[in-house]
């Protein structure tokens, strides 16, 4: 979220804490500052833990419509007929007959079988050779429908070389900037697009024919280039919009009929996203309860359709104590929500960038940072070090420096001082200010190697350049 409040907390503790303050330079990062005077007795281990909700609306990596659907053949008759009907009357004048005629042949023979049609072209149906060289001619005209129609065929077919053909098909009208076919390989083969102008003319002339998930796509757009009125007028519209695409379009209204449980999902998914998009910009301008509530509701709506990053904000907000929102405990849910999905896959059934796997990763730290600092509600999370040690694993560095300050210390796992200076270089050198903070402690107080007073002080001024909220005051008390 691009401008949820800034807070720290500010509790009563002794030594050994923790004190915990966001940078806002980092959204999403915690900074941990622990004073080990006591490094074995975990029982006195207090924090002082601060988490400012400075989230930023991402670009999102991938520009997708609908997940592959599982082809449940029940219902489907009903649906194509009813697409059909609703195109039949305001279908455009067609601009390739051949196309025109493919398609019309396509859906009556989808409507008989309740099947697709099977483009291997050692079929002898004359039904199916009419269809073959309908598609062949419109695709001979360089038709970017005809090449995802015939991809669609081809990739929903039993065979795995034709499979192959039909991927290659779909991403080739995709390339070409077929909004409809550019979506769909992002689910079939995983493509990332990025936010281009040929993708987005194809996105808004989409948008602007009622196509849902086109205007939520329009939303991000204008979302990522800080055009926040647009973004929000497309998120709204999205919301309101009943259709899921644009009834002019018989291609369009004819993919729609085959979709199947996946598909509305993909859709729920798509409608939380446009929630997380509106939530952030009425969050930034909220001037009243009223308005923060309705804000919230929508951040709350969307992290549990499934978007992480709000999931996330949310988090960041409940565990905040200068906003009458604040709620540590009521953090717990989202943040395990996330925690717990499978490591590796993004959260979502389409590539969101909200829905990457580097949120789980943050859900993971904050469950353990605020464990281990004693956060109210957090009791049942549990060890937290196995945590952390799996993101020291996979190399997020937040964990890396906290991992390596508990092991210098002993706080709440036996004392590795030379393990833990060595996690704690690492972080250091890849620019984590926390690393750095707690290294130059370490320096200037001879935990776990000797004392170097210049070397401490040279990294607590990086620290403090780098934002770290303690450090600056531990520079002028050295």
């Amino acid at each position: 979220m691009s401008s949820m409040p800034n807070s720290s907390r500010a509790n009563e503790a002794r030594a050994p804490s923790i004190a915990a303050s966001q940078g806002e330079d980092m959204p999403g990062r915690a900074e941990i500052h622990l004073d080990a005077a006591d490094s074995g007795n975990v029982d006195r281990l207090r924090m002082k833990l601060g988490v400012v909700v400075a989230g930023g609306v991402l670009v999102i990596a991938a520009a997708m419509l609908t997940a592959w659907p599982s082809m449940h053949k029940k219902g489907f008759l009903h649906a194509s007929t009813k697409a059909a009907g609703q195109t039949s009357s305001n279908a455009p004048e067609a601009t390739d007959a051949h196309f025109d005629k493919a398609l019309r042949l396509v859906r009556t023979f989808f409507d008989r079988t309740h099947e697709l049609p099977d483009p291997n072209p050692l079929a002898t149906n004359p039904e199916l050779v009419d269809i073959r060289n309908a598609l062949q001619e419109s695709m001979n005209r360089n038709s970017g429908e005809a090449k995802y129609l015939m991809g669609l065929l081809a990739y929903l077919s039993r065979e795995r070389a034709l499979q192959q053909k039909g991927a290659a098909l779909i991403q080739a009208a995709a390339d070409e900037g077929l909004f409809i076919a550019r979506l769909d390989s992002a689910i079939l083969l995983k493509k990332s697009y990025p936010l281009d102008d040929l993708h987005f003319r194809a996105a808004l002339k989409a948008a602007n024919a009622g196509v849902k998930v086109a205007q939520i796509e329009a939303a991000r757009y204008f979302a990522s280039f800080g055009r926040k009125d647009q973004a929000a007028e497309w998120a709204i519209k999205a919301l309101a919009n009943t259709h899921v695409g644009d009834p002019s379009d018989p291609l369009f209204a004819f993919r729609m009929a085959l979709g199947g449980a996946t598909t509305s999902t993909v859709l729920k998914q798509y409608e939380a996203l446009a929630k997380y998009l509106l939530a952030a910009v009425r969050m930034e301008r909220a001037n009243t309860v009223e308005q923060r509530s309705q804000a919230l509701a929508l951040l709350e709506e969307a992290s549990l359709g499934g978007i992480r990053q709000a999931g996330l904000d949310l988090a960041r907000m409940k565990l905040s104590d200068k906003s009458e929102r604040a709620h540590p405990e009521q953090a717990l849910a989202p943040l395990q929500r996330i925690a717990g999905s499978p490591p590796g896959r993004n959260g979502c059934l389409v590539h969101f960038e909200e829905c990457a796997e580097s949120h789980r990763q943050e859900a993971m730290y904050l469950l353990a940072v605020n464990q281990i600092g004693g956060t109210p509600g957090f009791d049942s999370v549990g060890n937290p070090f196995p945590m952390l040690e799996e993101l020291t694993s996979l190399q997020f560095n937040p964990a890396k420096a906290l991992l390596g300050w508990c092991l210098v210390n002993g706080i709440g796992i036996p004392r590795e001082a030379r393990r833990g200076i060595g996690l704690l270089n690492e972080a250091a050198a890849a620019g984590d200010k926390d690393a750095k903070y707690w290294l130059g402690r370490a320096f200037l107080e001879g935990k776990g190697q000797a004392v170097d007073k210049d070397k401490g002080r040279a990294l607590i001024k990086e620290a403090a350049d780098l934002g770290n909220p303690n450090a600056a005051a531990l520079l002028d008390s050295h």
